[in-house]
């Protein structure tokens, strides 16, 4: 984060951050940028923090990030619906965490909240290693996050190409 306070910078409803990227084409500087509102979606928000510009690498790419307390507060009943799947998840687990047996209590944890018999054979939850994010997700319906995400198994071919080239 360039500016703003990144522990309360997203704990009000219509607050916003903007990449350094962003704020540029609108401020003729970031710091001008800071404390001003932005209109989007019918709703001005207060721009509470600027944050470097994601890089390359990243498998998710933005130009801005909303407060979810946005989202979470008034008439839309997103706490309490189950059945989004516009969100992914991240998750910091302990090194010898056993993941088949968490894996194992997800078709559990979908019956027990969501109000369709048929819902493990409709959606499936998982968990995939970060680093494998960009080479292993190529079958992953709903990925809508994942920029430039790649099929792995390419790589095999590539690497046979280019042996059999040199």
């Amino acid at each position: 984060m360039l500016l703003g306070d990144v522990n309360t910078c997203l704990d009000r409803p219509l607050t916003i951050l903007l990449t350094e990227s962003t704020a540029l084409k609108f401020f003729k500087s970031a710091s001008e940028a800071l404390h001003k509102t932005v209109f989007w979606d019918g709703r001005d928000y207060e721009i509470t923090g600027i944050l470097k510009d994601t890089p390359e690498n990243s498998h998710i790419q933005f130009g801005a990030v909303m407060s979810m307390v946005t989202y979470t507060t008034g008439q839309n009943n997103v706490n309490n619906s189950w059945g989004g799947n516009w969100m992914t998840t991240y998750l910091l687990l302990e090194p010898h965490s056993n993941i088949v047996a968490m894996e194992e209590k997800f078709p559990a944890f979908m019956s027990r909240h969501m109000d369709n018999p048929d819902i493990n054979t409709t959606y499936k939850l998982f968990l995939q290693r970060l680093d494998d994010v960009h080479l292993a997700s190529n079958d992953i319906e709903h990925d809508y996050i994942n920029y430039r995400k790649f099929n792995g198994s390419y790589l095999t071919i590539f690497y046979v190409i280019a042996g059999l080239y040199y």
